[in-house]
């Protein structure tokens, strides 16, 4: 949820408490009863396509990280055995390519990172030969290779879930779009039916209800207005 959503969300909350204390009022009312089950269910599935939301959020995220320790932890004694390579062979080019600590390759972007795995593993392929007093195997050269389309792979799981992502945002939107309107052409309408005779129930429901555009300088400026603030 965005910041605005999520302070919709506690107004949402705020009503709900509101109508559970007057639950006997609203008895008499049957049409408000039907709206306030409408909106509770509505509520209900905003929660519910958050958590599919953030699912589909954190756990792309947690795999392409596992993806890239697991890279890491294959990807360093092959770029340190290449540096090693390099300084004894006088070679600045390859020196270059395999130069740097774990933690300045955590700090790249993505496609750099994996960018720089492959030209390091393609090096060691090239020098395979050179290696080997390093203990570098054909083995370790194919892990590696492994775990670069594994973080590859994951990287594209990342990009091709954005759909999915992009479709649970707007779903979301969209149940907020239907509390509020449930809220505004419905609710708001039949609370002023009990202006009159429930007046404390009806001041609660408003104080709750103003919670809804607090971070909104139109609705600031609305509240004001009523309560005669500065």
């Amino acid at each position: 949820m965005t910041r605005h959503e999520t302070n919709k969300r506690g107004m949402y909350r705020t009503l709900n408490s509101v109508f559970q204390s007057n639950v006997l009022l609203i008895s008499d009312l049957p049409v408000l009863t039907t709206a306030i089950n409408k909106l509770n269910t509505t509520v209900e599935q905003i929660d519910t396509v958050n958590e599919k939301y953030l699912l589909a959020v954190g756990g792309k995220t947690e795999t392409k990280n596992l993806a890239e320790d697991a890279l890491l932890e294959d990807v360093m004694p092959i770029k340190s055995a290449l540096y090693a390579l390099g300084i004894a062979t006088g070679n600045e080019e390859l020196k270059s390519l395999s130069v740097g600590s774990e933690s300045s390759l955590k700090k790249m972007r993505d496609g750099d990172f994996l960018a720089k795995c492959k030209m390091i593993k393609k090096e060691a392929v090239t020098r395979s030969t050179d290696l080997s007093p390093y203990k570098i195997t054909e083995s370790m050269l194919t892990e590696l290779q492994e775990k670069i389309d594994e973080f590859e792979e994951a990287l594209g799981g990342k990009d091709s879930g954005l759909t999915n992502r992009s479709a649970l945002r707007k779903e979301l939107s969209e149940k907020f779009d239907e509390a509020d309107a449930i809220i505004e052409h419905e609710i708001d309408t039949m609370m002023e039916l009990v202006r009159k005779s429930q007046p404390l129930f009806y001041d609660q429901y408003q104080a709750a209800r103003a919670i809804r555009d607090l971070g909104s300088s139109h609705k600031v400026v609305e509240e004001e207005k009523k309560t005669g603030g500065n």
